[in-house]
């Protein structure tokens, strides 16, 4: 169908394509970092872990705060690849990693968590 309206576009690779998402990501990425050092106030934060249908495992962060006109903002901050076993200390080491690389352990106030044991437990650590 592409080619019947342009037959001159050359459709872009699986490989290309997925560059292209990694270098928007990691640009994003660069972005969000420069922007939460900016947050004045405390931030907590939600997460959750979940086994996608090939059962891998994907860990999210989102990040909640109030801005400097009292508006509620949220956004997340990132979701990955959770590799291994999801124990609360393989979970909590997870979110650690994240909160340092985005600069953010002196403005961590909290975190809320699903009521499953590894995820509470990740919390207590």
């Amino acid at each position: 169908m592409i080619l019947e309206l342009d037959p001159y576009y050359v459709i872009p690779t699986r490989n290309t394509v997925k560059d292209i998402i990694k270098k928007a990501f990691e640009k994003r990425r660069t972005s969000i970092k420069e922007f939460v050092k900016n947050i004045s106030g405390k931030i907590s934060f939600t997460t959750d872990i979940w086994l996608s249908l090939k059962t891998e495992g994907f860990l999210g962060i989102t990040i909640h705060y109030v801005d400097e006109n009292w508006i509620l903002k949220h956004f997340t901050l990132d979701i990955f690849r959770f590799k291994g076993s999801h124990t609360g200390q393989a979970i909590a080491d997870e979110i650690y990693k994240i909160i340092v690389d985005f600069g953010l352990e002196t403005k961590a106030m909290a975190i809320t968590t699903d009521n499953g044991s590894n995820m509470v437990a990740s919390t207590n650590i």
